[in-house]
């Protein structure tokens, strides 16, 4: 094998793991904001951690416009995600492997742990 041809499939794995890592990141920071306008809008503190907003038997309970909210939700992630350049279905194995593979999970928390480390020094 060429070492250079190796190197930059390294460089482009390690990529691939950091646009996972910002997608999630971002994600995540999505959701949480949802759920702290929900909670507002609702004068709540918490919700029912045994309901869940996008259960499909729960979805007609829900008033319109926060049903239009957790219905976009998808939609909006994977806008998310394009935006960092990965596929919807490459992103999902990406997350299927974070869930299996301890060695793909440890990368994941490294790149984690490094931005935000990165965050708090800025």
């Amino acid at each position: 094998e060429d070492p250079a041809s190796e190197r930059l499939l390294r460089a482009t794995r390690r990529q691939r793991v950091q646009m996972f890592c910002e997608s999630m990141q971002e994600i995540e920071q999505l959701r949480s904001d949802q759920m702290e306008k929900l909670k507002k809008s609702l004068h709540v503190r918490q919700l029912p951690k045994s309901i869940s907003l996008s259960d499909p038997a729960v979805l007609p309970l829900l008033s319109p416009r926060v049903r239009a909210v957790v219905e976009a939700f998808p939609l909006q992630a994977e806008e998310i995600v394009k935006k960092h350049g990965l596929h919807s279905d490459e992103f999902n194995k990406m997350m299927e492997e974070a869930k299996s593979s301890p060695v793909f999970r440890w990368k994941v928390e490294k790149y984690m742990r490094q931005h935000q480390s990165a965050k708090k020094t800025k």
